[in-house]
């Protein structure tokens, strides 16, 4: 009983910063069938004991959204800190985060790694992102689906996440790749969308050759292969392949 109040207070302190900083909290009862969230929905438990022991010792955060730009604002472009998201910890159950802020560290995977029932990771400005930051990220063995938008990991971080075997969505624009890291995400039985573009000022050195593995994927969907080598013959054979599939390019 003493644990789960002290973790239920832990969390709702937790849940008081997350909104301090203009985000938002999900729990466990908001959560459907289907995935999504009824903001709307309502407990079931007892309102006498709601009151009583408040709804963090009955229910969890199953999702934190910490959307741009109320995240930069309140911790401003260079607050880098390596505890900035120390909170997140007192999240135990969370499936989703969503970090919208500016400047996204390596020292902030570490936090996100320790999440160990995510499912849905988006950083959307990681440009403080390393390989060192995306290796962490191997401890989340429940990861689905992971956005990365602006880091600069390279073919280190593909050849880590080509251990993660639950990822079906992989979406890391920007990041600098080759052929050598891209053909390793062939162990990734169960890929459905892949984004390996460069920039730019930067393509990528990748080709179809280390893209054939999708040729064998039928559930594959989507393939986003803007600022690469990949050839116009490659996309034909992949939409003959499977004409539901979609190429950016």
């Amino acid at each position: 009983m003493g644990y789960s109040i002290r973790a239920a207070n832990l969390q709702k302190r937790s849940v008081g910063q997350v909104q301090d900083l203009g985000g938002f909290v999900y729990y466990d009862f908001q959560q459907k069938a289907d995935g999504g969230f009824d903001l709307d929905a309502t407990s079931k438990m007892p309102g006498w004991l709601l009151a009583g022991l408040g709804r963090d010792f009955f229910h969890a955060v199953v999702k934190v959204d910490l959307p741009y730009p109320v995240f930069s604002r309140h911790f401003g472009t260079e607050d880098n800190s390596s505890s900035r998201l120390e909170f997140l910890v007192n999240f135990p159950k969370v499936t989703w985060l969503n970090l919208g802020f500016d400047q996204a560290t390596d020292a902030d995977m570490e936090y996100a790694s320790k999440l160990k029932k995510l499912k849905f990771l988006a950083v959307l400005i990681g440009q403080g992102v390393t390989d060192t930051g995306a290796g962490k990220l191997e401890r989340l063995n429940q990861l689905q689906h992971l956005m990365l938008f602006q880091s600069q990991i390279t073919d280190k971080s593909l050849e880590v996440f080509s251990r993660m075997p639950r990822i079906t969505h992989l979406h890391a624009p920007q990041g600098r790749f080759s052929d050598a890291g891209v053909g390793r995400l062939a162990s990734l039985k169960g890929l459905v969308l892949l984004t390996v573009c460069g920039t730019k000022d930067q393509a990528n050195e990748v080709t179809g050759e280390s893209l054939q593995f999708l040729l064998e994927r039928p559930t594959f969907h989507s393939l986003n292969v803007k600022f690469t080598n990949v050839s116009q013959d490659f996309e034909n054979r992949l939409k003959a392949r499977f004409p539901h599939c979609y190429v950016a390019r």
